[in-house]
This record gives C-alpha cells, sequence and structure tokens, in this order.
C-alpha cells in the first residue's frame, strides 16, 4: 500500500536562527535534470544502484509532474506506467497501469484530484478480472468486490483497505513533529545557512507500532539523528487494514531543518 496526500508545515522558532519544515508528503530531493532513476527492492523500499535491486524506475519531468516507468531489473520490461506530481510516488495524476512481467495488464487505476486512488481495477495473468476497488466516500479508505471464473460478483464478498494513520490524522502527526523535534539541531552544530532535509522510513506494524525506523540519507549536523529519534518514539498509529485485516505498513516522510541568518 503506498499512501497519498500533500501536507506541509513550516514553524519558525523564537530566538534562534532556525525554522523547521515538516513536508510529510512532498517529494524529497530536489533535481534539475529531466529524467530521473531511482532503484528499489522487491518490497519497493528504495535502494542504490550499486546495492541488488529488483526494479528501477526513470522520473521524466513534464509540465504537470513526472512520467513515471518502473522495470523489471533483470528483464528491463516494463511493470508499471504512470504520472505523479513528485518522486516519491506520493500524488498520483490520471491513470496509471502495472503489468506483469509477460507483458499482460495486471493494473488499472485512477487518481482523484487530491492524488488517491479513486477506482481500480486488478486481472489475473490470463486476463480475467480478478477484483475491483473504489474509494470509501464515508469512511476513507478503499472498499472492493472479488469476481469469479465467470466475471460475476462473488456473493457476500466485501473487502477493505486504509493506510495507516497517526491518531489525528496528518495535522496530528505534524503537531507531534513540530512539538518534539529540536529545531536547533544544525544551528548548534555550526551548520552553514541552508536547508537539509531527511528521508526518514519506517514501518507501522499491524498493532500500529513504529519499528524499523532509518533515515535514507544524511545530510549531517546532527539532522538524521534527531528525525530518527523523534520518529522512533513516536506513540502507536492506528494500523493499516487490507483485505478487511490490520496489516504492516511501511512509509516514507521528508523532515527538513533550515538554518536561516539571524
Amino acid at each position: 500500500m503506498k499512501r497519498n496526500g500533500n501536507y506541509s508545515n513550516k514553524m519558525k522558532k523564537s530566538g534562534t536562527a532556525l525554522m523547521i519544515i515538516v513536508s510529510c508528503f512532498a517529494s524529497a530531493i530536489g533535481h534539475t535534470q529531466d529524467i530521473i532513476t531511482k532503484y528499489f527492492d522487491s518490497s519497493w523500499r528504495e535502494t542504490g544502484k550499486g546495492s541488488p535491486y529488483f526494479y528501477y524506475t526513470t522520473f521524466e519531468k513534464q509540465d504537470t509532474g513526472y512520467r513515471v516507468t518502473s522495470y523489471w531489473s533483470q528483464s528491463n520490461k516494463i511493470t508499471a506506467v504512470s504520472v505523479y506530481a513528485d518522486t516519491n510516488f506520493r500524488k498520483g495524476i490520471g491513470l496509471s497501469k502495472g503489468y506483469y512481467e509477460s507483458g499482460v495488464l495486471k493494473d488499472s487505476f485512477y487518481f482523484d484530484d487530491k492524488g488517491g486512488i479513486q477506482v481500480g481495477y486488478h486481472y489475473h495473468e490470463s486476463g480475467r478480472l480478478d477484483f475491483s476497488y473504489h474509494h470509501d466516500a464515508t469512511n476513507g479508505g478503499l472498499i472492493g468486490e472479488r469476481y469469479d471464473s465467470t466475471g460475476k460478483k462473488v456473493p457476500g464478498y466485501f473487502t477493505y483497505q486504509k493506510e495507516a494513520m497517526f491518531p489525528g490524522g496528518a495535522d496530528g502527526w505534524i503537531e507531534y513533529l513540530q512539538a518534539h523535534l529540536k529545531a536547533n539541531t544544525p544551528a548548534k552544530k555550526k551548520a552553514p545557512v541552508g536547508r537539509y532535509t531527511v528521508t526518514i522510513t519506517f514501518l507501522v506494524d499491524k498493532n500500529g507500532k513504529v519499528t524499523e525506523v532509518e533515515a535514507l540519507n544524511d545530510p549531517g549536523y546532527g539532522t538524521a539523528e534527531e528525525a530518527v529519534r523523534v520518529v522512533q518514539h513516536s506513540p502507536a498509529w492506528i494500523p493499516a487494514i487490507q483485505n478487511d485485516k490490520p496489516v504492516n505498513y511501511r512509509q516514507k516522510e521528508n523532515i527538513t531543518f533550515e538554518v536561516t541568518e539571524k
């Protein structure tokens, strides 16, 4: 499951020369080139080109975002084609398609105006529709229906899935980060004026506990350690739901420290 949305917030610490920016669902890295390539393991965790990788993805800059094409690393065949507003799969635009390595359509889904999934379909490699799903306007998340070998809906079948959520939602998570991050960390270590973005990945397990917290980069001046520390001490989340059951959910967040002139 991938989390969608786009939230950002800024906080100025009184009496210091530092401003902290908590950009929970924004692109982690600013690039100037037209094509960006990223590499991922079999669980879609980002890795470096020099490490073993299962997929790789190119992001080609367009007027409204990036044309995103993912490939199987061994065969170089396309596994997904979509458009995103960023390079972190945070806000999708329009139609997205996924493929089996054989080239047969596996998934197709549409994003709504906020970048969340509106409606989608999953197919067997034979081409037969397996299940469909759509956004639940009442409760959030997705609800779906499964189909049998004749293409008819399975009677009584109902599935529901929803991403993991911090108590209080996105606003609650930002408030937690603002309240507990030591905003003057890089300034104390004499960091030059500028922004220092740390990308954090972590797992919210099926009980809501935050584990496996890791900084994917380290801008220095204690920023990575401080970001990891705060996320590690996060209160329990509301676990993700998939097929009506709590499941593990991997999340990525960007925390940017900004040192400014006094």
